[in-house]
């Protein structure tokens, strides 16, 4: 499987991108115009939790399903289970 890793330094607090990341609005924020996402299932971010959403690249949609692992307040593990 291919694996994808990125970081960046976040000019906030821990607590403040912590809790950044446990709104489950966040993928909506993080996504750019002019891609949409329609949000199906968003569970709060925990060990296993899961987020099921469609990102629309114009009239195209790609069905996605994501979970969430390694979650701590320093950072957490997103996994591709489903999606293109």
């Amino acid at each position: 499987m291919p694996i994808f890793n990125y970081s960046f330094t976040v000019d906030a607090t821990v607590d403040a991108v912590t809790d950044f990341h446990h709104d489950t609005s966040a993928l909506k924020k993080l996504t750019p115009p002019p891609m949409i996402v329609q949000l199906h299932e968003i569970e709060p971010m925990s060990e296993g939790s899961v987020s099921r959403f469609t990102l629309w690249f114009g009239p195209l949609p790609i069905r996605w399903k994501a979970v969430h692992s390694n979650v701590s307040r320093y950072g957490f593990t997103d996994t591709q289970a489903e999606g293109p």
